[in-house]
C-alpha cells in the first residue's frame, strides 16, 4: 500500500484526488491531492507574493518557515540546507539523503512557522489567500527517485486550513520546475509551508535528491 503524505497528518472529509501532467520543458504542472479544514489561526493579514519558503537567490534569504518538522524514521534522513555542488541558479540548494532501514519505512520533513508548530501555536502561520500555486525546483541524483511533496496538513488546536499534496512523483536527473495548483485550496491559515515524504517501498535502495527555490505565487 502506497503511503501518501496527506494521510500522515489531519485530513478533513472530501478528499480531492488529482493527477499530474507534463507541461512544457520548463515546468511540470501538478493537480492536487487535497482537503480543507476550518481555519482557527489568528493571522488574518494576507501576505504579498511571491512568498518564499526557501530561495538562496534572494538576499537576505527568506526565513518565513523553519525546516523543523522531522517525521517518521528521522535517523534515516539527512538534510543539507546549503549544498553547493549541484546548483540550480548559481546559489546553494537543499540536499536530501534517505537511507532506508527504520521501523516505519518512511521519513519526511516539513517547513513550519514557528519552528516545531504541529498546530499547537496560535501565533504562527500566514494568510496566503492571494496565492494560486506553490512552485519548487527538484531533481534526483540519478533519476528515478520517488518523492511526495506537500504543503499544509498540521492538525491540533490551530490546524492548517488546507492540505495539498503532489502525490508521489518520479524525479529526473536534471532540474525540473514544478507548479502545484492551489486555486481551490483555502490558504487563509498556513503554518506548514512545504514538505516532503520518501518511503522505503518507493526507494528500497534509498535516494538522494535536491530542492531549490520554493515559493508561493499568484
Amino acid at each position: 500500500m502506497r503511503l501518501h503524505i496527506g494521510a500522515l497528518l489531519l485530513l478533513a472529509p472530501g478528499l480531492v484526488i488529482g493527477t499530474f501532467a507534463q507541461g512544457n520543458d520548463d515546468t511540470v504542472f501538478l493537480s492536487p491531492y487535497g482537503s480543507a479544514v476550518e481555519a482557527r489561526g489568528t493571522n488574518s493579514l494576507r501576505v504579498s507574493l511571491p512568498f518564499y519558503v526557501h530561495n538562496n537567490a534572494v538576499k537576505p534569504p527568506p526565513r518565513n518557515f523553519a525546516a523543523s518538522g522531522y517525521m517518521g524514521d528521522v535517523s534515516c534522513l539527512r538534510v543539507m540546507g546549503g549544498y553547493t555542488n549541484v546548483l540550480q541558479a548559481g546559489t546553494p540548494c537543499i540536499k536530501v539523503v534517505y537511507v532506508p532501514g527504520g521501523r516505519g519505512g518512511w521519513a519526511g520533513l516539513v517547513w513550519q512557522n514557528p519552528a516545531d508548530n504541529w498546530g499547537s501555536k496560535p501565533d504562527g502561520g500566514y494568510n496566503l489567500s492571494y496565492a494560486r500555486r506553490i512552485e519548487f525546483s527538484a531533481r534526483g541524483q540519478s533519476g528515478g527517485e520517488i518523492v511526495e511533496f506537500k504543503m499544509g496538513g498540521a492538525g491540533g488546536e490551530y490546524p492548517d486550513s488546507a492540505t495539498v499534496s503532489t502525490g508521489p512523483i518520479t524525479l529526473k536527473n536534471e532540474w525540473k520546475r514544478y507548479a502545484l495548483d492551489l486555486s481551490d485550496a483555502d490558504l487563509s491559515y498556513i503554518s506548514t509551508g512545504f514538505g516532503f515524504v520518501v518511503t522505503e517501498l518507493d526507494n528500497p535502495k534509498g535516494c538522494v535528491f535536491f530542492v531549490d527555490q520554493v515559493g508561493y505565487f499568484e
